[in-house]
């Protein structure tokens, strides 16, 4: 299993409900690896947008 953003997020949900630690291809992360999962799911996200290279903006109503 890939290191993907769904698993970080599920790795990152199991750590903050109380489980003491969770595993991913033989990886294991703890409590104290919450930060660097938070971390690791910000990078995720900056490249799932960027994926296409370029970066979408949002939507303004337009001005009347």
């Amino acid at each position: 299993m890939a290191l993907t953003l769904a698993v970080v997020e599920t790795a990152i949900e199991a750590l903050i409900g109380g489980a003491q630690s969770f595993s991913v291809d033989g990886m294991s992360y703890t409590q104290t690896s919450l930060d660097g999962l938070l971390t690791l799911r910000k990078q995720l996200k900056r490249e799932a947008g960027n994926a296409f290279g370029f970066r979408m903006n949002p939507l303004k109503p337009p001005e009347h």
